[in-house]
């Protein structure tokens, strides 16, 4: 494990305000989805409050398995996209792809990859985006960092957190 990582935790209250902030902002544009799609696993849990946040009866949730870490602050070379996308069809819809966080923006863009054959409109949003490659970014996010050595802690990471610590 990199020993130069810096950890900065996030609370569950951190995430729900990241939420409301994000949702805030994507009701201000007038955007509502059609479908979310979140990314396993970071994406999971802010994937269901926005489906919550929502709250219609034609949104549909799916998730999907993008792998890129091995452990914490070490990344593969490709991002594995491990399952389908949907058991629907999505062609011509409005796709909310979620995901905790922005790194190196690899996992979202192959993520974004594989969704180009279904020709849908496509937004990405995390709860944190590492601002180091200004170049692309999330449509929407909350929290920045500045800083590419720290490591976001979110809370339904704290069990893996503290047995890789331990390793």
């Amino acid at each position: 494990m990199k020993t130069s990582l810096k950890y900065a935790h996030l609370s569950w209250d951190d995430v729900e305000k990241s939420c409301l902030n994000i949702y805030a902002n994507m009701r201000a544009d007038n955007y509502c989805p059609d479908v979310i799609i979140g990314l396993l696993w970071g994406g999971v849990v802010p994937t269901r409050i926005f489906v919550d946040m929502f709250a219609t009866e034609r949104l549909n949730s799916h998730v999907v398995y993008a792998s890129l870490y091995t452990k914490m602050g070490v990344a593969k070379e490709t991002v594995d996209i491990v399952s389908h996308f949907c058991p629907e069809d999505i062609t011509g819809k409005k796709v909310l792809i979620v995901d905790d966080i922005w790194d190196s923006g690899r996992t979202m863009h192959a993520a974004l990859q594989s969704l180009i054959k279904y020709d849908c409109m496509v937004t990405a949003t995390t709860l944190v985006f590492k601002n180091y490659d200004k170049a692309i970014a999330p449509h929407y996010y909350d929290k920045v960092v500045e800083d590419k050595n720290a490591y976001i802690v979110f809370p339904w990471e704290k069990y893996e957190f503290i047995r890789e610590i331990n390793e």
